[in-house]
């Protein structure tokens, strides 16, 4: 039995998210000169073995977004970015999932505000541990970059300079912990 086979077997089944130990980050060139980076806290998942394969989703709620800012936080929520109130969650569903050299490589489809675009995300699955409290879990660590203007987040400001405020690259980091369910 291959390494990736002996791998499935031992993380077969269901696994959900661990609200606690998840996050997604991200990060993104502000003001042509530094990177500005925030988060959300409010993370959902699963991750699943089966028969057909291994299935990856997920979704963040927009408003939980992290900025340490309250003002800019109203900002990102407005429909001049995220436009929180008619569209409330990012949602991915993957479409494929392979290993290459040790790495995972997940197709999928990945939603902001309505639009729905073809994505490609790379990291690693973790093999199955035990936690201190006799239950299962796996880690998953994913990252891509994506381009903020093709899912209709197109506000810009340009400096004095006539630099942009905002990059058009957004680098997505997804940080898991799931359970054994």
């Amino acid at each position: 039995m291959s390494a990736t086979a002996q791998a499935a077997q031992q993380a077969s089944g269901v696994w959900s998210i661990d609200k606690v130990h998840s996050r997604v980050n991200y990060a993104i060139q502000h003001n042509s000169a530094s990177t500005a980076y925030g988060s959300f806290r409010d993370v959902d998942a699963t991750l699943e073995y089966g028969d057909d394969g291994v299935k990856v989703t997920g979704s963040v709620k927009v408003d939980s977004i992290d900025l340490n800012d309250e003002q800019q936080k109203g900002h990102v929520l407005s429909p001049e970015f995220f436009d929180a109130e008619r569209h409330p969650t990012v949602d991915f569903e993957s479409t494929a999932v392979r290993f290459e050299d040790g790495e995972a490589v997940v197709d999928g489809t990945l939603t902001i505000r309505g639009e729905s675009k073809p994505v490609t995300v790379r990291g690693k699955i973790g093999q199955p541990f035990e936690n201190p409290y006799g239950g299962q879990n796996i880690a998953l660590t994913l990252s891509t970059t994506i381009d903020r203007t093709q899912y209709g987040l197109d506000w810009q400001m340009n400096l004095p300079s006539g630099d942009p405020v905002l990059g058009k690259e957004v680098k997505v980091d997804v940080e898991l912990e799931l359970v054994k369910a």
